[in-house]
């Protein structure tokens, strides 16, 4: 299984304005995953893996989000994340995401 987190991003604040960093929330996408590996392990389950384009779709979205200065699932263009990910060439049979 693949998951990618970049919602936490949204804490940062808005880019270009100040209180932003790319770094901050890298560390804190792999807090996140690192915590919820080691929640899945005492429960006898496998570990969500990284997937590198799935992390860019998810940042850009982040990103989005902190521009418009609200939550939701379409980016500045109106578009929802199936658009998003054929756009990004990122591989899917199924995609959804969570926000909020």
């Amino acid at each position: 299984m693949f998951l990618a987190i970049a919602c936490s991003g949204c804490v940062f604040g808005i880019p270009g304005k100040g209180g932003f960093s790319a770094s901050a929330m890298i560390d804190q996408e792999q807090a996140v995953l690192a915590e919820v590996n080691r929640i899945r392990a005492g429960a006898g389950l496998k570990e969500l893996l990284r997937a590198p384009d799935l992390e860019r779709l998810a940042r850009s979205q982040t990103v989005a989000m902190i521009r418009m200065r609200r939550i939701g699932h379409e980016d500045e263009s109106g578009r929802r994340v199936e658009a998003r990910a054929t756009l990004q060439k990122v591989d899917f049979h199924v995609i959804s995401e969570n926000v909020g």
